[in-house]
């Protein structure tokens, strides 16, 4: 499962829950906007166009605008003590755009426990500002016995206001699972030279090694608190504590399942292991190579945010680092799970997810950073492995052929604009003019650096009924008019003339290169993969392109 969704994530959960009722998603992470006094836009080329802003909201909090009372009714259907926290929170002393905010977390959150298998786990990335109510949120939801950690990742290094308080420097991720049987991996981190140095002193035939206890706290009634070769942990008021990893390093499965306590330290004694101490009590030997490292707990201080010059960072204001997924998937899942983020940006969780092997799925409201992660997955490949690689992932929302483009283009005036956002946005990887003009003006824009001299820019006009040699004639005095360095006019191949062509040929090459200052490109172009002719060869990409194959290493080796 290589699933990409492009739409209001409620809808998608509620598909999803409809067509897998017992739920079917293993792993989920999400990375919300926080519903801070932060700006959850995409930033881009800051130029001076007199018809445009130069940038364009894609994550914006809007929440205040969201008329959640509809959502606080429905979800009075759905869980009522969910229902009654929110509608407190409503009467007292608390932002409206505070509780829309919570209100509409809170019925995606309730759907994505429903989409989770029985054993999945949640993790649930946010900031101070909202955590403490999201927590509430999160235990009404999925039980505050399934609750696991409270994950502080700290993010960054002291800023300036350290003058006017303590820092703020973390995130927050709550993790829960959906029952009390679930799958968790141990995190853990090399050991460091000096713990080695310290502790691993002794040295044998098989190498460094520490002592360890080899009983646990408590006595048992059963065969851990049995006598072994004159020693009995229950006199001493404990009981065995068999290192099992090792001894599954010792023996087969099979024969690993038929053993008992007794067995097992045999085992561990016969291989030296084992020893005892001049009072007769049995110690294990923990050999250096062995080791898991040193168990990481609910603090996370070693993995560093994306830095300005990171090889990673592709230019999206909140994205995670790599490193920062990839412990929580290797945690938290097994090769072939489902990973799903419902928030998912510029795709950190599915580049990730992917290179370990995982099933995924993602869904995201912006059909920017839907091309984004497509191009972040698809683009490092090699050209040969593009198509095939593509061909797995399946996309949902979008036109996914001329048949269905063009009924977009033929809907009414708000399909008619979705037609121009998939052109520009997903299409050519634009900006959407936000003015949303008509025909005679344009419809999006890109830019590109002019050789040290600042950034051009490039105007799209795109035609979703008839288009003739007019519409270039006019387009072009709207490029002149703009001052634009180049135009980009789409349309259907049906509706290209050769007059249309030879206006566009009449305005030359762009200086310095031998392409088309003023380009036609086709739909069919466009959904075949052609991109247009932008001055350095830089493509149409409005962030910095992924160079990291995300495909997992067995493939890799396997293509090259």
């Amino acid at each position: 499962m290589k699933e990409l969704y492009f739409g209001d994530c409620l809808d998608v959960l509620k598909e999803l829950h409809s067509k897998y009722p017992d739920g079917f998603v293993d792993l989920i992470y999400i990375d919300p906007p926080f519903n801070s006094k932060r700006n959850y836009n995409v930033l881009f080329e800051d130029i001076d166009m007199t018809d445009t802003k130069a940038q364009r909201e894609a994550f914006n909090d809007t929440w205040s605008n969201v008329k959640y009372k509809d959502t606080l009714f429905e979800i009075e259907n759905l869980n009522l003590d969910l229902h009654d926290f929110l509608k407190t929170l409503d009467k007292i002393n608390i932002s409206k755009s505070s509780v829309a905010y919570l209100t509409t977390m809170a019925i995606r959150i309730y759907y994505m426990h429903k989409v989770l298998i029985n054993t999945g786990s949640f993790y649930l990335h946010c900031d101070p500002n909202m955590s403490h109510y999201l927590k509430i949120i999160c235990d009404l939801i999925f039980r505050k016995e399934n609750f696991r950690n409270e994950i502080t990742w700290q993010r960054t290094n002291a800023h300036n206001d350290a003058r006017l308080k303590m820092p703020s420097v973390s995130d927050i991720i709550f993790y829960y699972t959906k029952s009390s049987k679930y799958f968790y991996r141990p995190i853990s981190a090399p050991l460091s030279k000096d713990y080695i140095e310290k502790f691993y002193r002794k040295k044998n035939t098989k190498g460094n090694y520490m002592s360890g206890d080899l009983t646990g706290p408590k006595t048992s009634s059963g065969e851990s608190g049995m006598e072994w070769h004159g020693f009995n942990p229950t006199d001493a008021g404990r009981s065995w504590a068999v290192p099992n990893r090792i001894v599954k390093k010792l023996v087969n499965e099979k024969k690993f399942n038929k053993m008992g306590v007794i067995d097992k330290l045999e085992i561990l004694y016969k291989h030296g292991y084992i020893y005892f101490t001049k009072k007769g009590t049995p110690r294990i030997k923990r050999y250096l190579d062995d080791s898991q490292g040193t168990v990481i707990g609910d603090i996370w201080t070693d993995i560093k945010p994306i830095s300005a010059h990171a090889a990673e960072r592709l230019g999206y204001p909140t994205q995670k680092p790599e490193a920062l997924l990839e412990r929580i998937i290797n945690a938290s899942s097994k090769d072939g799970d489902v990973v799903a983020d419902f928030f998912c940006g510029c795709g950190t969780t599915i580049a990730v997810a992917n290179r370990l092997n995982r099933n995924w799925l993602g869904v995201d409201i912006s059909h920017l950073t839907v091309k984004l992660i497509l191009d972040r997955l698809i683009k490092p490949l090699p050209d040969y492995a593009r198509k095939d690689f593509l061909k797995t992932i399946s996309i949902h929302g979008f036109p996914k052929d001329i048949a269905s483009a063009k009924a977009l283009a033929q809907k009414d005036s708000k399909g008619r604009f979705e037609f121009q956002l998939w052109v520009v946005e997903f299409l050519l990887g634009g900006i959407i003019n936000p003015k949303k003009t008509a025909d005679k003006g344009w419809d999006g824009y890109i830019t590109f650096p002019k050789n040290g001299k600042g950034r051009g820019r490039i105007l799209i006009a795109v035609t979703n009924g008839h288009a003739n040699v007019r519409n270039i004639r006019e387009f072009i005095t709207v490029l002149k008019k703009q001052e634009a360095d180049m135009g980009v006019f789409t349309c259907f191949a049906e509706q290209v003339t050769k007059p249309m062509y030879e206006a566009s040929k009449e305005e030359g090459y762009y200086e310095g290169y031998k392409f088309d200052k003023m380009q036609i490109i086709t739909i069919e172009d466009l959904l075949e993969g052609r991109e247009i002719k932008i001055p350095g060869g830089v493509g149409s990409s409005l962030f910095k392109q992924a160079i990291k194959d995300v495909r997992p290493k067995k493939q890799n080796e396997k293509l090259f």
